[in-house]
């Protein structure tokens, strides 16, 4: 396969490599499959984009964020070796499977509801009630927000309406904690989630969250 003039082929049973694209930041790419296709090939479309369009320097060990994960190029041999963090967000391993996942979770969950993709970064901060790193139901609205803000506020039954209880945390914190609520989190502003008991879930739009985006 080519994309963007550069060739993805496989490598043994369980990889794909790169090939061209060290002619931009020196090795090519190895990344390990965890048998989702769709998934690992939209990876290397986003790292070849990423490549072409920004001419970054890659070092070895350096990182980039794929949506709500965290990458790793570790350089082996001829090639950089995709890493990720893991489910804890403590150590590293080859692959790239909890990224590939979660990233084509939240495009389904948008799709379904024809609505933009729109993923923050696990760098930018969420507003929670109490409850929410607990586990419990909660109910999750997303304003249009500041670029160090995701604009998603999430709340438990345990709110109290005073928007100054909420805690502003990093996403990544919640990603450790509540990977259950993932997949909402590329919906748009606009929108809201509402997650039941029996592991179902509502998402609708919310007028509310509509008129603050228009009056911001």
């Amino acid at each position: 396969m080519k994309y963007r003039d550069i060739d993805i082929v496989e490598y043994g049973n369980d990889s794909f490599v790169t090939k061209g694209i060290n002619n931009i930041i020196g090795y090519d790419i190895h990344l390990k499959s965890c048998n989702n296709q769709k998934g690992e090939l939209g990876l290397l479309f986003f790292l070849i984009d990423y490549f072409l369009n920004r001419h970054p320097i890659i070092r070895n060990n350096e990182t980039v964020s794929y949506g709500l994960w965290l990458l790793k190029f570790c350089l082996k041999g001829n090639f950089f070796q995709i890493h990720e963090l893991d489910e804890a967000f403590s150590g590293w391993h080859e692959g790239a499977d909890n990224a590939v996942y979660y990233y084509e979770l939240q495009k389904q969950t948008c799709e379904g509801e024809s609505a933009a993709f729109c993923v923050p970064l696990f760098t930018q901060k969420i507003a929670i009630s109490s409850g929410v790193l607990e586990g419990k139901n909660v109910q999750g609205i997303r304003y249009d927000e500041p670029n160090h803000m995701s604009g998603w506020y999430i709340t438990t039954d345990e709110y109290d309406g005073n928007i100054a209880n909420m805690r502003v945390i990093e996403l990544q914190n919640l990603v450790v904690k509540r990977k259950d609520l993932l997949q909402f989190l590329a919906l748009p502003a606009g929108f809201f989630f509402e997650t039941l008991q029996n592991n179902k879930c509502y998402i609708g739009k919310s007028s509310a969250a509509t008129e603050n985006t228009q009056e911001n």
